[in-house]
């Protein structure tokens, strides 16, 4: 989401020097574009307000919608546990990606949430799929 904000950034200031067609200008005109600039630092504070704002979306418990012995639990602190699977876990979600850090591997999840459904699909394993109902 970071790199996504800062190439929009650059393209902004691409878009204002070339509306800034020198031809139209006079002489005794001054161009600001500083003003016309994003702050990276704003920038970098919005994507991670956004990573906060999402990631809040998966704490909580999540039963198996096969199996109700398995169960994920997402704390807010980014600790979890992943019952009848991998024990205690580390869990982050960034850029889009669900990445649940187990004691054997990262594991990277496209996840998405519809009501109390969570689907999880593997960046790593193609075609393997989870879901998961909120409790």
């Amino acid at each position: 989401m970071k790199r996504i904000l800062l190439g929009l950034s650059a393209v902004m200031v691409i878009l204002v020097l070339v509306a800034c067609d020198s031809s139209e200008i006079n002489s005794d005109e001054e161009i600001n574009v500083e003003s016309e600039l994003v702050d990276e630092a704003e920038v970098i504070e919005l994507a991670n307000e956004i990573d906060e704002l999402v990631s809040s979306d998966f704490v909580g418990s999540w039963i198996f919608d096969l199996d109700s012995s398995y169960r994920l639990i997402l704390e807010a602190d980014g600790s979890g546990e992943w019952i009848g699977h991998h024990g205690d876990i580390q869990w982050e979600f960034i850029n889009g990606e669900l990445r649940i850090h187990t004691s054997l591997m990262i594991e990277r999840w496209n996840p998405v949430i519809d009501g109390n459904t969570l689907t999880m699909s593997s960046l790593q394993v193609n075609g393997l799929e989870f879901t998961y109902i909120r409790q």
